[in-house]
């Protein structure tokens, strides 16, 4: 598949804030990448952490809604996210189930990335715009930006390939550093926002100077989900929720009709996996593929499903999409939303169509980034 990002040429002309230090919402730990499994519990307060390590709870399997899923350990997420309820809602009478004692140590193997290499014919990123996002400069006008892409003082639109389906469409792959960079060079408003991310200062992703150093077609990751919210409107499009734009409740989740997310991966709910019924553990950037650290988008062309050139939708990174809780007396940036699709770091369970996984709305994790529907 040919990715039309079509961003290189226009990157000089659009760039209107320093990025320079990375926020500090994400440190690099360099934990280990163990995978633990625990029984999942349903309680509300979801969202106790730790700064040494993230463990997230198994994910509950019932027969009739295949919410599965394990806990995944992230070694660079910064947090502690202790009892996630991921597959259960008191609407339905789901039981949670013990999902497996297994550990899976790949603590002592170093994972050197660089040593395999992916070529995408260009120059680096960072080699040719990282002095000039380290220094800052400005777009024509520096006026902030109140609309879409493309509108006054809101800088040219990422232009990603869009594949189809019906009443909406969804972006072929994640966003990537060099689409978002177009969104981080301008002062997009505030007030844009919906009230649920009253709490934002500023739209710079973790880790963002390392990011822009590396693969311009990496996906971006370390954005919390009002960065994925925020870059999506600007983008033209939305999180990806019901279908026809608005966002989905937090117990849709496995709905073949009105979930857009998990209608695209499943192919209306007919596979398992993107690529088909029956796991493979090449097929995707997930853990048992060791590759040891993200790959740029569609990259892997047996990762594509569950429609033709629709890539990456199991492992690389998570995606944020637009289901969110709203539960009373717990401040906006903790409340529970919704990413799909496991990541780098993610088993076979996790990897699935079906799985659930929710993060408070203002974390932000090397393994967590967005795809955009339309």
């Amino acid at each position: 598949m040919a990715l039309s990002v079509g961003c290189n040429e226009r990157l000089s002309e659009s760039l209107t804030t320093t990025v320079g230090d990375d926020e500090s919402g994400t440190a690099d730990t360099g934990e280990s990448n163990d995978e633990v499994g625990s029984e999942s519990s349903e309680s509300s307060d979801s969202g106790s952490e730790s700064a040494d390590e993230t463990t997230e709870s198994s994910e509950t399997q019932t027969s009739e809604t295949d919410t599965l899923g394990e806990d995944e350990t992230d070694e660079e997420e910064s947090t502690t996210e202790s009892t996630e309820e991921t597959g259960e809602s008191t609407d339905t009478g789901e039981t949670g189930v013990d999902t497996g004692e297994e550990t899976f140590d790949t603590g002592e193997e170093t994972f050197d990335t660089g040593e395999t290499s992916f070529d995408t014919g260009e120059e680096t990123f960072g080699e040719t715009f990282g002095e000039t996002f380290g220094e800052g400069t400005d777009t024509e006008g520096g006026g902030e930006c109140n609309g879409e892409c493309g509108s006054a003082e809101c800088g040219p639109c990422p232009d990603p390939e869009l594949i189809p389906l019906g009443d909406f469409s969804i972006a072929a792959t994640e966003v990537t550093v060099v689409q978002y960079s177009l969104f981080a060079a301008v002062e997009y408003s505030l007030s844009n926002l919906p009230a649920e991310c009253s709490w934002k200062e500023d739209f710079i992703p973790g880790s963002w100077t390392e990011q822009m150093m590396d693969d311009p077609d990496m996906p971006v990751s370390s954005i919390d989900w009002c960065d994925a919210w925020a870059y999506c409107e600007w983008s033209g499009g939305h999180l990806c929720g019901e279908a026809g734009g608005g966002a989905a409740a937090l117990n849709d989740l496995n709905d073949p009709v009105t979930n857009e997310w998990y209608r695209a991966c499943s192919d209306d709910g007919a596979l398992t996996y993107p690529y088909g019924d029956l796991y493979d553990p090449m097929a995707c950037n997930g853990a048992d593929l060791m590759l040891g650290g993200l790959v740029p988008v569609a990259s892997l062309g047996t990762c594509e499903g569950g429609v033709p050139d629709l890539y990456d939708m199991s492992g690389n990174v998570w995606e944020w999409t637009s289901a969110c809780a709203g539960v009373p007396n717990i401040d906006e940036s903790e409340q529970d939303c919704r990413r799909r699709g496991g990541s780098r770091f993610s088993t076979d369970t996790v990897l699935r169509c079906a799985v659930d996984s929710k993060r408070a709305r203002g974390f932000r994790g090397s393994n967590t980034g967005t795809r955009c529907c339309y």
